[in-house]
């Protein structure tokens, strides 16, 4: 680990927002994901929440008239919290992020390799420790002046860099993996159908094959994207904000 002093000089180029000392940082370590196919979401109730919670119309409001109490194993297999023992498509606490990382290992039969699971690592885990260090280090920047964007490219620059590289390492777990050729990298409304399908549902979705790719492309790592909003009684109150920050890791490597 580098010293605070040299930590902040190694990512000078970046916002002043950035924290650039990992001393007290821990990589995420997850939880087993649910899935796949789990065959606890009709394709109705994954319809009714996507339009609810994460397509371009929903709101804050729409989401958190959602009917959680319907039936609750679709509903946690669509948002857990970060203390369930396994994660659904959307880890909520204080915001909502997308389970990119648990759906790769069950898109790449990796769930035994988890470090959770007393395995070596998959690449669910190299994912979560690259997205936590960014999440670490940008924690005090914003969206509103570009900040945010600025410190995640930096940071995998500098002090994440370890964590951010393990992704396309030829050997490690992640590789011939391409996020394109996955469900687990929603950008929109269908996407987010997708996965959840391929997560909750029953039947897999029509998109969800391999395409043979050779490893996460640089420009399109995946998301694990922690969206802030205000504290709710309802998780799904707190999933809209997912769309809205959905965006911000989707970037070229610098």
């Amino acid at each position: 680990m580098l010293a605070t002093a040299e930590a902040r000089a190694a990512c000078a180029t970046g916002p002043t927002c950035e924290t650039c000392d990992l001393s007290t940082f821990t990589p995420a370590v997850l939880n087993p994901p649910i899935g796949p196919l789990a065959g606890v979401c009709s394709a109705d109730e994954i319809a009714a929440f996507v339009q609810a919670c994460l397509a371009p119309d929903s709101t804050t409001t729409t989401c958190g008239n959602y009917p959680t109490s319907a039936d609750p194993a679709c509903s946690s297999c669509l948002a857990s919290s970060s203390s369930d023992k396994s994660w659904g498509m959307l880890l909520c606490d204080n915001g909502c992020g997308v389970n990119t990382a648990g759906c790769v290992d069950l898109f790449l039969d990796q769930v035994a390799q988890e470090k959770n699971a007393g395995g070596p690592g998959s690449c669910g885990d190299v994912l979560a420790a690259s997205y936590s260090c960014e999440n670490f280090s940008c924690g005090e920047c914003t969206t509103t002046n570009g900040d945010l964007d600025w410190c995640h490219s930096d940071a995998d620059d500098n002090q994440c860099a370890p964590y951010y590289d393990a992704q396309f390492s030829k050997s490690g777990p992640c590789a011939g993996f391409s996020p394109s050729g996955s469900p687990c990298s929603p950008t929109d409304a269908a996407g987010f159908a997708a996965m959840a399908t391929f997560m909750c549902g029953s039947q897999a979705p029509a998109d969800a094959g391999a395409d043979g790719g050779a490893g996460p492309s640089k420009k399109q790592t995946g998301c694990s994207c922690d969206a802030t909003g205000s504290a709710a009684s309802s998780p799904f109150a707190l999933a809209a904000f997912v769309a809205l920050s959905i965006a911000r890791r989707r970037r070229a490597r610098r």
